[in-house]
């Protein structure tokens, strides 16, 4: 389940690169930034109701601690923001 971390990150990323590719057709880019914002509202849903009865989260990216890796956490107040700022993208796009 800890690998559901990645997505928060990885979504954007894909979907920026996607509509970087139809540079050429502004129509495709405002599809695909439509479409990223709303998986990413979705993935925050989900992750809400994963973490909603208080459990905790943590993925350390390389199987590196904490001091010399980084470590995503999920947790109520981070889905919480996840989701705000979900919604905030789906309302710009």
């Amino acid at each position: 389940m800890t690998e559901l971390l990645f997505l928060p990150v990885l979504l954007p990323l894909v979907t920026a690169l996607s509509a970087f590719a139809f540079r050429s057709s502004l129509r495709a880019q405002h599809v695909i930034g439509i479409a990223g914002s709303l998986m990413l509202l979705g993935f925050s849903i989900v992750l809400l109701s994963t973490v909603h009865g208080g459990s905790i989260l943590v993925l350390h990216i390389g199987g590196w601690q904490a001091p010399f890796g980084i470590s995503f956490v999920a947790d109520m107040l981070s889905a919480l923001m996840l989701l705000l700022t979900a919604v905030i993208g789906v309302a710009v796009s």
